[in-house]
């Protein structure tokens, strides 16, 4: 299965606005940022999804969901494909009976195939 994070959210940043001659708008002055984090896994044999939303991105709601995902499924071995960042590698991350890592993967394309990567990044056109 293949796994990500991504943030969803709002900036609500103040701005100048019309009134009319006379009055005075009441405008927002503080700068609010609101995120949430969605966690996605995909198996690419079968397209079996599983989605988490969560309040941040950190170790404890990764194990969390790794947890979900586990129990989703119990009788099989998951091979999870992440992309390496510091909450994926954290110490004190406890992997679940079922589930392995695999971390870093576009680094490991880039080993296994430079010539294509090299011509990628040369050309803006993608060969894998």
């Amino acid at each position: 299965m293949f796994t990500d994070e991504a943030r969803f959210g709002r900036i609500n940043r103040p701005r100048p606005c019309w009134a009319p001659i006379g009055t005075r708008p009441e405008v927002a002055s503080q700068l609010i940022r609101e995120y949430i984090y969605l966690y996605g896994a995909a198996c690419p044999k079968d397209g079996t999804c599983v989605y988490l939303i969560m309040p941040t991105s950190n170790t404890a709601c990764f194990q969390i969901f790794l947890n979900v995902l586990s129990r989703k499924f119990a009788r099989q071995d998951i091979l999870l494909v992440l992309d390496g960042a510091p909450n994926h590698r954290c110490k004190e991350l406890a992997l679940p009976n079922n589930i392995s890592l695999l971390l870093r993967i576009g680094q490991l394309l880039c080993s296994y195939f430079p010539f294509a990567f090299s011509l990628n990044h040369f050309s803006g056109s993608p060969i894998i």
